[in-house]
């Protein structure tokens, strides 16, 4: 299992490619650049899964090649006919490029339009961080003027276009699953509190003994949820240092074993060395929150990244309904002077372990230092001066002017420095050194910002629902009832409670540990409710696909035409999605052009009905109550579906 853990050695780059993967697919079109005659794969990618944060991402499909990131807003026009598609971006010197249709997906141009429009209009996105790429690929394929042809291109603003991709692909309704899921915590999930105890520990090599374990059984009496343990310097070797493994992970492993031994309703999820760095994360099985504790993740701070003498591992963990908890062990820089080499290790370890994380719970030896000279940390140690003490402690100093380092939240320290002991004393440093008294060992939680309303809503949200704002008057719901497209205001995650806060007195190095108790608030589902959810959400998907489908007004018509001469039929495409149609005729005596056409959302179509000569036998109807012959002429969709059945009969009298 080890040997599949991730060692980080640096922070993500954010990339297009790495981008990319943090979003949820929406639409995928091919389409051949004017320009160059190539093809190109464009996409629509819904950064956290939300229409309101969308991207188009351009790439070259022969080549792979990614060519273009930028967010959807009101900066990018579209323009179109049933085949080509024209983009300008107005941002970027109004440069255009034309796209046609490649023709390897019936809608694609349809979906795209209809979501690019969309995704447009609700856009809260200005985040276009890759001007310099975008650039490049814009100036070098703009496409000329003189080959953007005289077509009458359409404003999407006009019509209402709004076909979901939902219905069309499967990792595309998970993309909705995800986020309706999200927007409707609400109202399926509770409010429940998690307990998590926290340990940190410098064990200056020790091999851990019966006083350890004695120790450490006690705080495994604490009823908590999951239970985080740190533990600096097991193993200082070179061999530890340079390679980061250590034969003295499987000592530790044993010893927090044997201290939940009697505990049968605890898993000890994974016990994680590296360098000098041991961490175990261990939860509770019948905890009535459900608790996954994934890989581990491994990041090497000595020396640049390049030795384990200062290391931290990371485990992600997921809590109740998708909350995330990102547990840090570590080992900082150590020395007086050392503090905004310390600062900068923790700032990395928080940008990476806050990154889809709610909390961010950090322990570990930081090595931070108190400001004051040996002997006056002594006389406020003596005089029991705990507030001089940490006002000037180097981390409670550097909260106060870094914003970055601010977001870490401390529980109420009201204990004595834990650094530095003589060995098998109470009695701080008196070495030749006579190293400073510090609060070198830490418990401390960062929360993110607020993101998910839990447990407040008695009704269903729908970001899709929008349609029924944009379009109030199309035609294809199936539900009368519709949905809020707007989030409730968010109240999770909270700031969490330090229950507990305390160093515990076991003389074992020349630190103290350092255990931290905290209380959280996490959704948890109402199966009942997620049950309701779940039922709605698939008629939801129902009604996507009755939006889908074409209608056009008036769905039947009774008509007479003369011999040789020519009647007009006007008909209107209803829905919110493309009307491809065809007419059939079932017999000789009528011609009717033209023969087929696209009708986009609020457009008009018109066909021209001749007679050629009078109906024979034909099917019968009803004209003022008498029996006459007609023909049938039905405009069908593209996949032969009927929209509007028109029976004709051709007179002679009429033709005077």
């Amino acid at each position: 299992m080890l040997s599949e853990i991730e060692t980080v050695n640096e922070l993500p780059n954010y990339s297009i490619d790495y981008l990319m993967k943090k979003c949820g697919p929406w639409v995928n079109c091919r389409g051949i650049l004017a320009q160059n005659n190539q093809i190109y794969s464009m996409k629509i990618v819904l950064q956290n899964n939300t229409i309101t944060n969308a991207f188009l991402h351009i790439s070259n499909v022969e080549s792979n090649q990614e060519c273009l990131f930028v967010p959807i807003t009101r900066l990018i026009l579209l323009r179109f006919t049933s085949s080509q598609l024209m983009l300008t971006f107005c941002d970027y010197d109004d440069k255009s490029m034309l796209f046609l249709d490649d023709m390897s997906n019936e809608r694609q141009f349809e979906l795209f339009i209809s979501q690019f429009h969309i995704c447009a209009t609700l856009s809260k996105n200005c985040d276009d961080n890759w001007r310099t790429t975008n650039e490049q690929f814009l100036s070098k394929n703009e496409t000329a003027k003189n080959i953007i042809p005289k077509a009458n291109f359409i404003d999407p603003s006009t019509t209402s276009c709004a076909i979901s991709p939902v219905i069309f692909d499967e990792n595309v309704r998970n993309t909705w699953m995800k986020r309706s899921r999200m927007m409707n915590t609400s109202y399926f999930t509770k409010p429940v509190e998690l307990t998590i105890c926290c340990l940190t520990w410098n064990v200056g090599s020790g091999h851990p003994n019966q006083a350890v374990e004695n120790d450490l059984s006690e705080v495994a009496q604490f009823d908590a949820d999951i239970f985080f343990f740190a533990f600096q310097e097991i193993d200082m070797s070179f061999q530890s240092i340079i390679n980061g493994k250590s034969s003295k992970t499987d000592e530790w492993s044993n010893c927090i074993a044997n201290c939940f031994a009697d505990k049968k309703n605890y898993t000890i999820a994974y016990s994680v060395s590296l360098g000098g760095v041991f961490a175990t994360a261990i939860f509770k099985n019948d905890s009535p929150i459900p608790i996954t504790v994934d890989l581990p993740k491994k990041m090497r701070l000595g020396l640049h990244g390049m030795t384990a003498n200062k290391s931290a591992i990371i485990f992600p963990t997921t809590v109740g309904e998708n909350a995330k908890i990102n547990f840090v062990g570590c080992h900082l820089s150590a020395h007086q002077a050392n503090t905004e080499a310390r600062n900068q290790e923790l700032k990395s370890l928080l940008n990476y372990a806050s990154m889809n994380s709610d909390y961010v719970v950090l322990i570990g030896d930081l090595n931070y230092r108190i400001n004051l000279s040996y002997e006056e940390c002594l006389l406020k140690i003596k005089n029991n001066d705990l507030d001089q003490l940490f006002e000037n402690d180097q981390l409670n100093q550097a909260r106060k002017i870094d914003s970055e380092l601010a977001k870490f939240e401390e529980g109420k320290v009201s204990f004595m420095p834990t650094y530095k002991f003589d060995k098998n004393s109470d009695v701080y440093d008196t070495s030749p050194k006579m190293r400073i008294p510090s609060y070198t060992d830490r418990v401390l939680v960062a929360t993110s910002p607020k993101r998910l309303a839990i447990g407040s809503s008695t009704q269903f949200v729908f970001e899709t629902d929008i349609i029924h704002d944009l379009f109030p008057g199309a035609k294809g719901f199936i539900y009368e009832q519709r949905y809020s497209s707007d989030l409730l205001p968010p109240n999770f995650p909270e700031k969490p409670k330090y229950i507990l806060y305390m160093n515990r007195n076991i003389q074992f190095s020349d630190h103290r540990p350092v255990q931290g108790v905290l209380l959280l608030k996490v959704p948890v589902v109402i199966p009942e409710k997620l049950e309701e959810f779940n039922n709605y959400s698939l008629k939801k998907i129902d009604e996507m696909s009755s939006l889908a489908k074409p209608i056009l007004e008036p769905k039947s018509l009774d008509l007479i035409v003369g011999v040789k001469k020519t009647i007009e039929v006007k008909f209107k495409n209803v829905a919110v999605s493309w009307a491809p149609w065809r007419v059939v005729v079932d017999g000789d005596e009528i011609s009717v052009s033209p023969s087929s056409g696209v009708l986009f959302p609020e457009q008009t179509g018109t066909i021209y009905i001749t007679g050629i000569r009078k109906t024979a036998i034909a099917s019968k109807f009803q004209i003022h109550g008498k029996e006459k012959y007609s023909r049938n002429v039905v405009i069908e969709s593209s996949d032969g579906i009927p929209l509007c059945f028109i029976q004709v009969r051709v007179s002679n009298k009429l033709s005077m």
